[in-house]
């Protein structure tokens, strides 16, 4: 994940994210298993551990962590 974040196209997308964004946070974690979490694990990952970037024009919701719970198809 670092590789990502320090390279392109991380880099010159982040320096347009507070032009680009009003919401804009995430979290960091490590798991035992090589596959992708599933969209509500991920999404308690976000409300607990969730940094927010600083952005200029950001929501409420950005500030408190308050976003709606992903609904996953029937």
């Amino acid at each position: 994940m670092q590789a990502f974040v320090g390279s392109e196209p991380h880099l010159s997308t982040m320096a347009h994210i507070d032009d680009w964004c009003d919401e804009a946070t995430f979290a960091d974690w490590e798991q035992s298993s090589a596959g992708l979490p599933d969209w509500q694990a991920s999404y308690r990952r976000l409300i607990a551990d969730g940094q927010s970037a600083s952005l200029t024009h950001a929501t409420d919701a950005h500030q408190t962590l308050a976003f709606p719970a992903p609904v996953e198809a029937s």
